[in-house]
């Protein structure tokens, strides 16, 4: 019994991996600390999937309301895949005026979750999902 425990005492001082998300539109989503997480893969169609699945994980894990804003964090790269998304303007171009891009491609582009998740009903009833 004392060895049951000290099993369970270790088991509970790991660190919790982070837990990849699989939207059902094939996008990828990976927390990236508090009210942050990167959402990643090949898009159907591209900005929709990506906020799609930013839609979906920000309203099942981190619980935000319809009307909460979604920011893209940093600028793209050419060939990038994978963005770095918030629910916080800080740190972002929408920090001190929130800027009218709904691109993921630019930093500060951003989208509501009630918005994102319109474009996920509207690509599933297309392609039969």
């Amino acid at each position: 019994m004392k060895s049951v425990a000290i099993a369970l005492g270790v088991l509970m001082a790991l660190p919790v991996q982070a837990q990849t998300y699989h939207a059902k539109n094939g996008m990828q989503v990976t927390p990236a600390g508090p009210n942050k997480f990167i959402v990643s893969g090949i898009p159907d169609n591209t900005p929709q999937s990506h906020w799609c699945a930013a839609a979906l994980y920000a309203k099942r894990f981190l619980n935000a309301a319809p009307s909460q804003r979604m920011y893209i964090v940093g600028d793209a790269v050419r060939g990038q895949r994978e963005y770095l998304i918030s629910l916080d303007p800080r740190g972002t171009a929408s920090e001190v005026k929130r800027s009218k891009e709904f691109s993921v491609r630019i930093d500060g582009a951003n989208r509501r979750v009630d918005e994102g998740h319109d474009f996920c009903s509207y690509r599933f009833l297309r392609s039969g999902f």
